[in-house]
């Protein structure tokens, strides 16, 4: 917002996403305490992989989320709206990165080898197609993981925010992948 690249109402979104997660996080910490300090110490039942990686936001800045809770009964992380993207090791020119080493400067689209339509689909967003050594490609998947970490075919599309969390997606055989883009980037960023 504060480059211009976002208008004010997308802080509205802060609160909608945050306040739910620390009021389950607080709850499941007063849970916690309390099972620590019982009978059974060692019967703690929490997963802390899940409590710490599968936290779901829902706000204006979420399109396509489809669950209404912070927290689901297992941890889900397959590239779904307000759900934090699924790690993946990636090869860039050569080097091993992680997926999320591409989020903090912008909003990164992720698509397959056939996502070429993607490509310059906006100008703010940088769009990144997945797949094998071989195949021309931006990003090399060393552990051919994207298509069942993200579940998007070979041409679907998911846009991730800057925190690392799925903000959009698209299925796969989207007619208008610039448009269909544009508009998700419009209603997320507050401009429409």
């Amino acid at each position: 917002m504060l480059n211009g690249s976002a208008a004010p109402a997308l802080l509205d979104s802060y609160e909608p996403e945050r306040r739910p997660i620390a009021q389950a996080l607080a709850e499941l910490t007063e849970l916690r305490q309390a099972r620590r300090s019982g009978r059974n110490p060692e019967h703690d039942e929490i997963d802390d992989l899940h409590w710490a990686l599968g936290q779901r936001y829902t706000s204006p800045a979420v399109l396509g989320a489809r669950y209404d809770t912070v927290f689901g009964d297992v941890l889900d992380l397959h590239g779904q709206p307000g759900t934090r993207a699924p790690h993946l090791w990636l090869e860039r020119d050569g080097e091993r990165i992680a997926v999320h080493d591409l989020f903090a400067r912008s909003f990164v689209l992720l698509t397959g080898v056939y996502g070429k339509a993607w490509l310059g689909a906006a100008d703010n967003v940088e769009v990144c197609r997945i797949g094998t050594a071989g195949e021309n490609v931006e990003l090399v998947d060393v552990e051919s993981e994207f298509a069942h970490r993200y579940d998007l075919g070979t041409d679907g599309a998911v846009l991730v925010r800057p925190d690392g969390y799925v903000a959009w997606r698209a299925e796969p055989g989207t007619t208008d992948p610039a448009g269909a883009l544009r508009d998700a980037l419009a209603t997320i960023l507050g401009q429409s």
